[in-house]
């Protein structure tokens, strides 16, 4: 029989699980509504697999903002400073300038 330190562990370890699970989806569907057509079919799919398997890095901030800053939709991004970025959780696709980062809202990460 687990103890309840230990159930609370499993939980939250399956919570954070789901979490980056959900987050994959969102990044999925968010190339899907852009025109994704416009490149390399072997280089697109090689980055949705990279998505799909999980393959993230937390890069530091500065590495997170210059690639951030080199975006092809940078009108559509809000670049903050290193500072800012390094009180986010950073997420970079493993290889490629491509990521993501979560601000904190009333003190805690609202995943």
């Amino acid at each position: 029989m687990r103890s309840l330190k230990e159930t609370i562990k499993v939980h939250s370890n399956e919570r954070k699980q789901k979490i980056l699970q959900e987050n994959h989806t969102r990044i999925l569907e968010l190339f899907e509504d852009y025109n994704l057509n416009e490149g390399d079919d072997v280089k697109r799919n090689l980055v949705i697999e990279g998505i799909e398997n999980g393959d993230w890095i937390k890069p530091n901030p500065k590495m997170f903002k210059n690639s951030l800053e080199k975006s092809k939709y940078l009108e559509m991004l809000t670049i903050y400073s290193v500072s800012e970025f390094s009180e986010m959780r950073l997420y970079q696709l493993s290889g490629y300038e491509i990521g993501y980062a979560i601000k904190k809202r009333d003190g805690k990460f609202n995943e």
